[in-house]
């Protein structure tokens, strides 16, 4: 009876315990509306966190417009908005003109009303995603209205909606940016739909820009163009821009020059990453010899380039002549149309001059010296990752012999090359003539039954090369479990497709490899 009590009495004192959400006074529903961060879900405005709290009552809705900071961030995409329905095109001399649902004027209903919510005494970070058909002028004109507070801004739209910003929010002031708070930034135009030509675009962006003179607080610009007759940067679309206070760059731009780029990232003295998509030198524009200042870039720690081109003979070594790089971890280059043999030279001259820590090597469709290149892996003791990628071409650049030449028995002045390795990559291209022999005499029935494609490929000489590199890895530290090295890859491409079934001696020889040092080991054809 007394324990029967008892029992009673803790369920009582349980559900005496226990609140419903209403009962919560505002302080603890505000605690808890603020662990929302819905406003990066792919979903429509009106059903995005923020308003569905904010429909459930009367005292919600006003606990909910009381936290400033879940209106604050936006991310808007049209083709969430609309279903992925574009709209017709509205004339280029009336934007205003369309109207109704759907409409790229019915979204300002949509957008206002979720940042009428928000304290513009806290910074708005925003992410717009408008379609190709977006009437300029209204985003150009809501854009001013609210840039004195945006925080972050990444916007991906049309050119019409770039030039009405440039006549909208360029100013000719620097003492008072139109774009106080920004520390964010990134422009995309992702179409090209640039109808006017080069000289037109000049004519324009001599007059007007978007201005981010004065902007003391911006460190980070991403800008990317898909057209082959505008850029940001190349188009001088944007100005003012505050190249020494930076510490993140991106720029994609198809008129970029490798000098100008070159001269851009010499500004950037706080620069931390740097990501060019740019042109290769191919004898038009200024000369990429010409001296420039030596420049000692302290806090850059990664450095991503791909060169364009349109000939194979196009230059890029010298965008790295003028710097140094004495933190740079993370390196990655890629130049499919150059034929610059001067890059692993001037590569080598580079880490000479920067002794840096550099972990993470890719080089891309690249045409390199392959006895240079080893030469300047010995200056990476650090090095952690590798990959190298012939050029797309049809011929054969003889990467695979980069496993014999860092690791064949032989070569006992090499055997500390690379010491702290854990992953290398290598892709080469099969010879066209070489196929084209092989076709001829594989149509023989007897020669196709003993083809050996593990000793066509030579399979077994980079298992024997792997091999090594995991001895000598345990030799030098008996205390260690298992080798630094812990994938290796070498793929090929340009190989008729048929090949990919045929099974490959060195298979069995592989899998007693990858079981003894557990290390994974693969030979790819093709992509």
């Amino acid at each position: 009876m007394e324990s029967g009590s008892l029992l009673n009495k803790r369920g009582h004192d349980n559900e005496s315990r226990s609140l419903h959400i209403n009962d919560l006074p505002d302080e603890i529903l505000r605690l808890v509306f603020q662990y929302l961060d819905g406003w990066m879900g792919r979903k429509r405005l009106r059903q995005r966190e923020p308003h569905v709290l904010a429909d459930v009552c009367r005292r919600w809705r006003s606990v909910t417009t009381s936290i400033p900071l879940l209106w604050n961030k936006m991310n808007y995409d049209w083709r969430i908005e609309s279903g992925g329905h574009a709209v017709a095109q509205p004339s280029s001399l009336d934007p205003c003109r369309v109207v109704g649902r759907g409409s790229p004027l019915s979204i300002w209903t949509s957008i206002k009303s979720y940042l009428s919510r928000a304290w513009l005494s806290l910074p708005l970070y925003l992410i717009f995603n408008l379609s190709p058909t977006q009437a300029a002028a209204p985003f150009a004109k809501f854009l001013r209205g609210i840039s004195p507070y945006i925080r972050n801004l990444s916007l991906s739209a049309s050119f019409s909606i770039y030039l009405a910003l440039a006549m909208t929010i360029s100013t000719g002031s620097t003492t008072k940016a139109r774009f106080p708070q920004i520390q964010f930034v990134h422009l995309s135009m992702p179409d090209d739909d640039v109808k006017w030509d080069k000289p037109l675009i000049r004519n324009i962006t001599s007059r007007k820009t978007i201005d981010f003179s004065g902007c003391t607080e911006l460190c980070q610009l991403y800008v990317d163009s898909a057209s082959k007759s505008f850029g940001f940067i190349s188009s001088n679309f944007l100005s003012g821009i505050p190249y020494p206070q930076l510490t993140h760059l991106s720029i994609d731009d198809k008129g970029l020059s490798l000098v100008r780029a070159r001269e851009i990232v010499a500004q950037c003295a706080n620069l931390v990453q740097c990501i060019l998509h740019i042109n290769q030198w191919e004898g038009e524009g200024p000369h990429p010899f010409s001296s420039s200042p030596h420049v000692v870039l302290h806090s850059l720690r990664q450095l991503s380039i791909t060169f364009r081109g349109k000939r194979c003979d196009g230059h890029v070594s010298s965008f790295f002549r003028p710097f140094t790089f004495p933190m740079l971890a993370h390196l990655a280059i890629s130049a499919p149309y150059a034929g610059d043999h001067n890059l692993t030279l001037e590569l080598i001259e580079l880490q000479i001059r920067s002794k840096a820590p550099i972990t993470v090597l890719n080089l891309i469709e690249v045409e390199l010296h392959r006895p240079s290149l080893i030469r300047y892996l010995s200056l990476l003791p650090r090095l952690q990752y590798l990959r190298l990628d012939a050029p797309y071409n049809g011929s054969c650049f003889k990467y695979r012999k980069l496993f014999l030449d860092l690791w064949l028995e032989r070569r006992s002045d090499l055997k500390n090359l690379l010491p702290n390795l854990k992953e290398i990559y290598v892709t080469d291209n099969f010879s066209d003539s070489y196929i084209a022999r092989l076709s001829r005499e594989l149509q023989n029935p007897h020669a196709l039954a003993a083809f050996d494609l593990s000793a066509v490929l030579g399979d077994l000489e980079v298992l024997k090369c792997v091999e090594n590199k995991c001895l000598h890895d345990l030799a030098e530290d008996p205390t260690r479990p298992l080798p630094t090295l812990e994938a290796a890859t070498m793929r090929w491409r340009n190989l008729p497709h048929e090949w990919a079934t045929i099974i490959r001696s060195a298979t069995i020889q592989k899998a007693l490899l990858e079981t003894e040092y557990s290390i994974s080991v693969n030979f790819p054809l093709n992509d």
